[in-house]
C-alpha cells in the first residue's frame, strides 16, 4: 500500500557514526493547491557515484529516482555496490533470502507538485519502495542530510511496514544545500529507535544523493497572439507564448476582466467567441503562473469587427417592366456594413448569368441567349462572412429580334449623285433607327428614323465601281439585326471641266468698263461659268461663248485679281488662273504728317507713333510707319498710330517715315529724325537675410531682406520662395515678412529687382533649412534597460529644448501614453549637466513621474535619462507634456479717441499655436490694471477679429479667454484702446498655456 503522510516532528541531528541529537522543527506539507500543475519535468535517474559510494542525481530536476540501483539487500542480493550508503558508512544485514526477506527496493525524492525543480524552500516527498517482513514486524526510518559529501543525518519519520511490497513516504521542506541526501533504514520494528545506522541481520540501509537548486523567484514572460492592435472577428484563438526559466504552471485568459479560458499545458491557448462582445476595442489580458506560483499579468488591446448584418442588394438596370434585347448591362446596387465580396446575377432564379466582384456591380448580358417572353432577373449579394441576400425580382420581357431587308435601289442598279436608300423592317417593338452601311471602309452612308426608313446617300463620296450595302436595324429593346448585303455599281462624273480666263489679261489697267471672257469645256458639258473679282462672284454666263461686260466703277482704284470658275452638271468645278489688274480712277496722293513724336525728339521705351492723313476724293485706306526702309506697322483707321518698342535697337539717331494710301492706291509720305536713348543697365540685387545654410523654424515669422541698386533707380523688388512669389517691396529697405508654413527640409530664397526701364536682375538663391520646432508638445519614447544603477549608467537618453517658465510633466506612469514594466527610474539634467529632478517610486512604487518648472535664465537643452532601479531590468514608455513658453508682456498704454479700439490703438503682436489658451485683460490677470473705460480686441492671422471685451470688472475693465482653434496657428494682433471717444490708460497682462 502506498502511504502519504503529513508530519510535524522533532528532528534529530544524527552524525554519520549513528548518534542523533534533537534538531529544529520540520513541517512536512502537501503541495500548494493554488499552483495548477500540467507540465511535468523529465525525471532524473540516479547513477552510482563511486566517490559518494551511493547513487546520486547530479542534474537539477523535479524528481530523483534510484530506479534499480538499490534493489535487494547487501550480499543477499542482487543489490549492486552494496551497501549504497554515503562513504560506505553503514553495512546491511546478510541473513535471509531475496526477495522473501526485508529489503529497501528503491528511493525517490520529488517536489510535491511534480513539476518544479528540487530547490531550497520547496516541499518534497521521500518515497521508499520496501519489502517488509511478514506480520508487520518491520519499520522504516527516514533521514535527510544537507551535505551529501559530509552528511549529518536529521531524523524525518518512522513508518510501520505491514509486510510484503509497499511504498512508504513522508514530506519535508528542502533547506539550503547544493547536494543533499536521504537515507532509508528498514529494521525490525523493535529496533526503530531513530538511529541512522542500526546494525541487524535483516536490516537494510540505503542512501540517495540529489542536486538542489536555489529558490525560483523569476516571473515567467509572455507574448500575445494576436498582437496588440489586431482586428479580429468570429471565433478567435487566443495564444499566450509563455516561457519560464524552470517550468510553467498555467495561463488564464481575460477579455475586459472576464475570464474566458485557462490552459495549463503548452501551447497555452483559449478559443473565444468574439460575437460575445459588441464591435469596438477590448482589453485582452493574460495572467501567467510558473510552477511555483510566480505570476505576471500582461494586456493588449484588440479591435472587434464582426459582421452582424447581411448585405442589401437591389437591381437598378434593367428596370422593372422593361422590354430588352440585344446586349444589355445588368447592374445592381449592393452594400454591407463590412464588405460585399461579390454579386451573382440570375435569370429566372436558376440560370447564373455572371458574377461581379467590383462596385459598381454589373455584368454584360447577351439577351438573345434567352428565349423570348417574360422572365425575372435577381441579384444575390455575398459578404465576407458568407451572409447572402437575394434582391427583389425585376420582371422583364425578352423581345424577339426584328427582320430587315434593303428595299431599294434594286440589286445591280447603277447609281450616281444623291440616291434614296429604303429598307423594309418588321418588329413587335418600336424601331430606334436604321443605318445603311457600305462594306467599303465599313462606312455608314446615312440613317433613317421614321417608318418609311429611307434616307439620302451622296454617292460621290465613294469611288466608282461595285459596292455592297446592307441595312442595320436597332429596336428600342436593344436588338441589332443586319440585312443581307446588296450590290450596286457607282458611276459618278468625277472629271471636272477646264477653264481659261482670256480677258482681262494679267497686268491690265482698267478704267470704266471691264470685259470678262473665258474658254470652258467638259466631257459631259459645261453648265455655267462664274467671273470673280478679288475672289467674289460678280457675273455668271450659262452659254458659250462665255463673255460679259462689267463696270469697274464698282471697284476701288488700285490692284485687283480676276478669275473664272466653270461648273458641269455633276457639280464638278474648275478655277482658272488668277490675273492681277489695276483699277485707276484717282491720281491725287493723300497728305500725311507726324503728330507724334516731334522732329529731333529723344525717345526711350515703347513710343506711340501717330500720324494725321487726309485724301480727296478716294479717302485714306491705311497708313504705314517705317524706320528707315523697315516697315514697323500699319493702321487702317483713325487715329493712325503704332506702338514702337525702341529697346530692341541700339541707342542713336533714326529716321521715321509715315506713308498714307488712298482708295486709288495713291501714296503720300512724311519723315522726321529722332534719337534713341534707352536705359539698358540692369539693377543689382542680393538676399541679405536669411544667410546661406541658416536653419529656420516652421510656424515662425521671419523678415526676408534684400539689397538692390540701379544706375537710374530701383522700381521694385520681388521675393521668391522655391521659385514661387512670396511678396513685393517698392521702398527701401526691401523686405517682406515670411511666416513659414512650408514643409521641413531644404528651400531656396531669391529676389528679382526691376528698374523703371523694365530691366530685371535675379539674385543668387540662398539655401536655408526649415526645421520643425525642436520640442513637440507631447512626444513619447520607449526604452528597455537593465543594470543602470538607478539610471546613472547605460540609460536611454532624450535631449529636450526648454524655455524659462515652461512646466515639464514627465513619467513612465501618470502621463498620457506612458507605460512601464519592472521598476523604472528617471533623471533630468539641466544644460550645465547638473541633475535637477528625479523619481523612481511613483504609481505603486515601480513607476516614475515628476513635474519640473524651468527657472528664469535656465532655458536650453536638457537631458532626460531613463533607466531601472538598482541592477534590475525594466522597460518603459516615457511620455511628457510641456506647457507653452510664457508670452511677452505686460503691455502698458495710454490712449484716447480710439472709437472702441478701432482706431489710434496701441498694438502688440503675439505668435500663437493651435490648442493654446490665451487669458488676457486689463483686469482679472496678475499684473493688469486700468484707469478709465478700457477696450481690447484680438485679430487672427487673416486680419479678422476673433474676440473682444470692454465690460469686465465693473463694466470698465477688459478681460477675455481665447482658445486657438485647429488650423489657427500664426501671428495674432492685440489692439488696446478706450470705449467710444473717451481717454483711458491700462496695463494689459496675459497668460498663455
Amino acid at each position: 500500500m502506498r502511504v502519504s503522510l503529513r508530519l510535524t516532528q522533532t528532528l534529530l541531528l544524527c552524525l554519520a557514526g549513528g548518534s542523533c541529537a534533537p534538531g529544529p522543527s520540520d513541517t512536512t506539507s502537501a503541495p500548494d493547491a493554488s499552483a495548477s500543475v500540467a507540465q511535468t519535468l523529465a525525471s532524473t535517474d540516479a547513477r552510482y557515484d563511486a566517490q559518494l559510494a551511493a547513487p546520486a542525481c547530479t542534474s537539477h530536476g523535479a524528481l530523483c529516482d534510484s530506479n534499480t540501483t538499490l534493489t535487494g539487500r547487501g550480499t543477499v542480493g542482487p543489490e549492486s555496490n552494496a551497501p549504497n550508503t554515503l562513504g560506505g558508512s553503514c553495512a546491511d544485514g546478510n541473513d535471509g533470502t531475496f526477495p522473501s526477506d526485508a529489503s529497501v527496493e528503491a528511493l525517490r525524492v520529488s517536489t510535491v507538485d511534480g513539476v518544479s525543480w528540487l530547490a531550497q524552500g520547496r516541499t518534497v516527498k521521500v518515497e521508499a519502495d520496501v519489502w517488509g517482513a511478514p506480520s508487520a514486524s518491520s519499520a522504516l526510518m527516514l533521514f535527510r542530510a544537507v551535505d551529501a559529501t559530509a552528511p549529518q543525518w536529521v531524523y524525518l519519520a518512522t513508518l510501520p511496514a505491514t509486510g510484503g511490497a509497499e511504498t512508504l513516504s513522508t514530506t519535508f521542506m528542502l533547506p539550503a544545500g547544493g547536494l543533499q541526501a536521504v537515507r532509508a533504514v528498514l529494521v525490525d520494528a523493535a529496533q526503530a529507535q531513530g538511529a541512522p545506522c542500526t546494525p541487524g541481520a535483516v536490516h537494510d540501509h540505503d542512501d540517495l544523493a540529489f542536486a538542489v537548486s536555489a529558490p525560483d523567484v523569476t516571473q515567467p514572460t509572455v507574448t500575445h497572439l494576436p498582437a496588440a492592435g489586431t482586428t479580429v472577428s468570429g471565433q478567435v484563438t487566443l495564444v499566450a507564448q509563455a516561457v519560464d526559466d524552470q517550468a510553467m504552471g498555467r495561463v488564464d485568459f481575460f477579455i475586459d476582466n472576464t475570464l474566458v479560458g485557462s490552459d495549463s499545458s503548452a501551447p497555452f491557448e483559449a478559443s473565444w467567441d468574439s460575437f460575445s462582445v459588441p464591435n469596438g476595442m477590448v482589453y485582452w489580458m493574460v495572467r501567467v503562473y510558473d510552477a511555483v506560483g510566480n505570476a505576471r499579468a500582461s494586456s493588449v488591446n484588440l479591435y472587434i469587427r464582426n459582421d452582424y448584418a447581411a448585405p442589401t442588394v437591389s437591381l437598378i438596370a434593367p428596370v422593372d417592366g422593361a422590354t430588352v434585347g440585344g446586349s444589355r448591362s445588368v447592374v445592381a446596387n449592393a452594400t454591407d456594413d463590412i464588405r460585399v465580396t461579390h454579386v451573382e446575377f440570375y435569370l429566372d432564379d436558376t440560370v447564373l448569368l455572371g458574377t461581379s466582384v467590383q462596385a459598381q456591380f454589373g455584368i454584360p448580358w447577351n439577351v438573345q441567349t434567352a428565349p423570348p417572353g417574360p422572365h425575372t432577373l435577381t441579384a444575390r449579394a455575398y459578404d465576407a462572412s458568407g451572409k447572402v441576400t437575394t434582391s427583389a425580382p425585376v420582371h422583364i420581357t425578352v423581345d424577339p429580334p426584328p427582320t430587315v431587308a434593303v428595299a431599294s435601289p434594286a440589286a445591280g442598279a447603277v447609281l450616281s449623285g444623291s440616291v434614296p436608300l429604303t429598307a423594309t423592317v418588321a418588329d413587335n417593338a418600336p424601331i430606334s433607327r436604321v443605318d445603311f452601311r457600305a462594306e467599303l471602309n465599313n462606312t455608314i452612308l446615312c440613317n433613317a428614323y421614321s417608318p418609311s426608313y429611307s434616307c439620302s446617300w451622296y454617292t460621290r463620296n465613294l469611288p466608282n465601281g461595285p459596292i455592297r450595302v446592307r441595312a442595320e436595324v436597332l429596336d428600342t429593346a436593344g436588338n441589332l439585326v443586319y440585312s443581307e448585303w446588296r450590290t450596286f455599281t457607282l458611276d459618278n462624273d468625277l472629271t471636272p471641266p477646264t477653264v481659261t480666263l482670256t480677258s482681262p489679261v494679267a497686268g491690265a489697267t482698267v478704267r470704266g468698263s471691264l470685259v470678262f471672257s473665258a474658254d470652258a469645256s467638259d466631257n459631259r458639258g459645261v453648265t455655267s461659268v462664274e467671273f470673280k473679282v478679288d475672289g467674289n462672284t460678280v457675273a455668271v454666263d450659262t452659254t458659250a461663248p462665255y463673255t460679259l461686260t462689267w463696270t469697274s466703277t464698282q471697284l476701288a482704284n488700285g490692284s485687283h485679281t480676276v478669275s473664272a470658275r466653270a461648273w458641269d452638271a455633276a457639280y464638278n468645278l474648275a478655277n482658272s488662273a488668277t490675273v492681277n489688274i489695276t483699277v485707276d480712277n484717282d491720281a491725287v496722293a493723300p497728305v500725311v504728317s507726324f503728330t507724334s513724336p516731334v522732329e529731333g525728339a529723344v525717345l526711350q521705351g515703347t513710343v506711340t507713333l501717330a500720324a494725321s492723313a487726309s485724301d480727296d476724293p478716294s479717302g485714306i485706306t491705311r497708313v504705314e510707319f517705317y524706320r528707315g526702309a523697315t516697315l514697323l506697322g500699319t493702321d487702317s483707321s483713325e487715329p493712325f498710330t503704332h506702338d514702337w518698342a525702341t529697346r530692341a535697337l541700339v541707342n542713336g539717331a533714326y529716321t521715321l517715315t509715315a506713308k498714307a494710301y488712298d482708295g486709288a492706291g495713291n501714296v503720300g509720305s512724311t519723315s522726321l529724325n529722332v534719337t534713341l536713348n534707352n536705359d539698358f543697365i540692369a539693377p543689382t540685387v542680393s538676399i541679405t537675410y536669411p544667410a546661406p545654410n541658416d536653419i529656420l523654424l516652421r510656424e515662425t515669422s521671419y523678415i526676408v531682406t534684400a539689397s538692390a541698386s540701379d544706375n537710374v533707380g530701383v522700381a521694385r523688388v520681388e521675393f521668391f520662395l522655391d521659385g514661387m512669389p512670396a511678396g513685393t517691396s517698392t521702398t527701401t529697405p526691401y523686405a517682406v515678412s515670411w511666416y513659414i508654413y512650408t514643409t521641413a527640409g531644404l528651400h531656396s530664397v531669391s529676389a528679382k529687382a526691376y528698374d523703371a526701364a523694365g530691366n530685371v536682375t535675379s539674385s543668387a538663391s540662398v539655401m536655408v533649412t526649415v526645421q520643425y520646432p525642436p520640442f513637440p508638445n507631447h512626444s513619447p519614447f520607449s526604452y528597455s534597460a537593465s543594470n543602470t544603477s538607478d539610471a546613472t549608467m547605460g540609460t536611454a537618453n532624450q535631449t529636450l529644448a526648454m524655455t524659462a517658465g515652461q512646466t515639464f510633466t514627465v513619467g513612465t506612469c501618470g502621463v498620457a501614453g506612458s507605460a512601464f514594466t519592472g521598476d523604472t527610474y528617471l533623471r533630468l539634467y539641466n544644460p550645465d549637466g547638473t541633475q535637477v529632478a528625479f523619481n523612481d517610486n511613483a504609481c505603486g512604487g515601480a513607476g516614475s513621474s515628476f513635474v519640473y518648472t524651468v527657472p528664469a535664465g535656465a532655458g536650453g537643452n536638457y537631458q532626460l535619462r531613463a533607466g531601472c532601479s538598482a541592477s534590475t531590468r525594466c522597460t518603459g514608455t516615457v511620455a511628457w507634456t510641456l506647457s507653452a513658453a510664457p508670452g511677452a508682456g505686460p503691455l502698458q498704454y495710454n490712449a484716447s479717441f480710439t472709437s472702441s479700439a478701432t482706431v489710434n490703438t496701441v498694438n502688440q503682436t503675439l505668435t500663437l499655436t493651435a490648442g493654446q489658451v490665451l487669458t488676457m485683460g486689463t483686469c482679472g490677470v496678475t499684473g493688469s490694471s486700468f484707469s478709465g473705460d478700457t477696450y481690447l480686441r484680438l485679430y487672427g492671422p487673416s486680419g479678422t477679429q476673433v474676440t473682444f471685451n470692454d465690460d469686465a470688472c465693473g463694466s470698465v475693465g477688459s478681460n477675455f479667454v481665447y482658445t486657438v482653434p485647429a488650423g489657427g496657428s500664426g501671428t495674432y494682433q492685440l489692439r488696446a484702446g478706450c470705449y467710444s471717444s473717451s481717454s483711458c490708460s491700462g496695463t494689459v497682462a496675459w497668460t498663455l498655456r
